[in-house]
């Protein structure tokens, strides 16, 4: 929370000083160059944050494995792709409303970002640090035929974190499963289980859902940023970047709830093959091992937190009546 604050505060102050910068520095500097300028200091504080945050205190936590080589490897690698995706999006962005219509604009930005949405979890999973067989596979495998769960072979990976329990199919193929070395300290069922559950996203359409929730959340925060004044080019990019963040960090206040019914539904989706006690039993596994709180405020659940407590998960596996 406050890591995005953060952020969220660092792309507020550049679009001030850009409101009130005076017009002569305007041509004094191609704008594309501002917004270079703007993501060189932007990153340069980010990176000092990010390895105090995201590196030090896991180390101190015994959270990741990563070397400080591998952890700035990754952490370059990331900024790198963020940062020309946002350049080409910011000036795609400037382009469209300098010439076209809002509704070509947001016909074309939609279009990309479902491409993206489809496209990038494939291209993430490829750039994985690939890791050999497990001794738990062939039974994991047993146990999903036996269930009918469409998983013909599995990827582990290391992407060196110590307490990620996960997994992800790659788009149109749900044959193959990708998961977390982390994940082998679990047993062959368990490990089963987990798969399970996240096939059911793909079956019962939970992610085309979400896929569309994401590109409606889009469609208003692109229409508000087509209603910002904004008298130049810079103006136009920053302004995106600002409306945009804060219309992303909006989201999370209101994602939570709806997360946590698609959660309760997967939960439940075991109870054909596992009693209410051996899946209770998985859920504190996972929460405990990924460090997620058990026990949480009804506040703190309802607002700004995707995965409800563990006796709300647990309660809610038996039926109502």
């Amino acid at each position: 929370m406050f890591s995005i604050g953060c952020h969220l505060t660092l792309v507020w102050v550049a679009f001030l000083l850009v409101l009130w910068m005076p017009a002569s520095l305007y041509v004094s500097i191609p704008w594309l160059m501002w917004l270079i300028l703007i993501l060189v200091g932007f990153n340069s504080f980010a990176f000092f944050f990010d390895r105090l945050v995201g590196y030090e205190v896991e180390r101190l936590y015994h959270g990741t494995t990563q070397s400080l080589k591998e952890w700035r490897s990754d952490w370059w690698y990331g900024v790198l792709a963020s940062s020309i995706t946002m350049l080409i999006g910011l000036s795609l962005w400037v382009l469209g409303r300098t010439f076209l219509p809002f509704g070509v604009v947001l016909a074309g930005a939609l279009a990309c970002a479902t491409a993206v949405l489809i496209i990038l979890p494939s291209w993430q999973a490829r750039s994985c640090r690939l890791k050999g067989k497990k001794s738990v596979e062939t039974e994991v495998l047993i146990l999903l035929q036996q269930w009918n769960v469409p998983v013909r072979q599995i990827h582990w990976y290391a992407d060196g974190s110590l307490n990620t329990l996960n997994g992800m199919f790659l788009p149109f193929n749900k044959q193959t499963i990708w998961l977390t070395e982390a994940v082998a300290r679990l047993s062959a069922r368990n490990i089963a289980l987990l798969i399970r559950r996240e096939s059911w996203f793909l079956r019962s359409g939970c992610n085309l859902v979400s896929i569309g929730i994401v590109l409606g959340w889009l469609a208003l925060g692109l229409t508000a940023a087509w209603l910002m004044p904004a008298q130049t080019s810079l103006q136009q990019a920053v302004s995106l970047a600002a409306i945009m963040t804060t219309w992303c960090f909006a989201a999370l206040f209101v994602w939570p709830p709806l997360n946590s019914m698609a959660m309760t539904r997967a939960d439940r989706s075991l109870r054909d093959i596992a009693t209410t006690e051996e899946i209770a039993a998985l859920l504190r596994l996972l929460q405990e091992t990924n460090a997620t709180d058990l026990a949480l405020s009804e506040g703190k659940a309802q607002v700004f937190h995707p995965i409800p407590p563990l006796e709300i998960r647990v309660n809610a596996l038996e039926p109502k009546l």
